[in-house]
């Protein structure tokens, strides 16, 4: 998992009884950090994140996210991680 998402998912439970939006904040502050074509490359990242996680709150909102990140890359194209790890989006 990319360090980044890893920082924001590490003690998520205790950091979101602190701050409710501490997800929203976070990725937020990722997604906007990030160019278009920045934001398509770091898909990978959250295909893998999604992937990696055991919890469905985790993943829902890692879902959520990723489609931001489609929206700032400004594209239709097809990320190549969707097509080089179709054959995992069965264990989602």
């Amino acid at each position: 998992m990319h360090k980044e998402i890893e920082g924001i998912l590490e003690n998520w439970v205790e950091k979101i009884n602190l701050d409710e939006f501490h997800l929203a904040h976070s990725f937020d502050k990722v997604i906007q950090s990030k160019k278009s074509p920045e934001a398509f490359e770091y898909i990978t990242h959250m295909i893998d994140a999604i992937l990696e996680t055991y919890n469905d709150f985790i993943a829902s909102q890692l879902i959520f996210y990723l489609n931001c990140l489609y929206g700032k890359s400004d594209t239709a194209e097809i990320h190549p991680a969707l097509i080089l790890k179709e054959r995992n989006w069965k264990n989602i």
